[in-house]
């Protein structure tokens, strides 16, 4: 993805390739893209696009659900996910949030075998 050229291999930003050419960081995004119909250019208006269209926190919420429940949630719109996408998104936003949310989920809490 030429948006993220501006980064070499090991991290570096830099503004041209190994062969000193400028490197154009505008990327169109098109088709079934969450970002399509946008044209974007560079690392941090990516960043903004990708928050503000609500993927990232989505996404966020069923990885950190799988790896608390020990499994992967196969489905991005299972209730458990949609009840913690939906609960995130009137919160601050923050990573703190999205952590908290999870951990308190009705899912997480409850007990193999009941209460005890």
């Amino acid at each position: 993805m030429s948006v993220l050229q501006n980064f070499g291999p090991v991290g570096n930003y830099r503004t041209a390739d190994e062969a000193g050419r400028p490197i154009d960081t505008t990327v169109t995004f098109a088709g079934s893209s969450p970002l399509a119909p946008q044209t974007i250019m560079g690392s941090r208006a990516l960043a903004e696009a990708l928050v503000s269209s609500g993927h990232i926190g989505g996404c966020a919420a069923q990885k950190m659900s799988s790896y608390l429940i020990g499994t992967m949630i196969q489905s991005y719109d299972t209730c458990e996910v949609q009840a913690i996408r939906s609960q995130f998104e009137r919160s601050d936003g923050t990573l703190a949030s999205l952590f908290r949310t999870v951990v308190l989920a009705d899912f997480a809490r409850a007990r193999t075998g009941g209460a005890k």
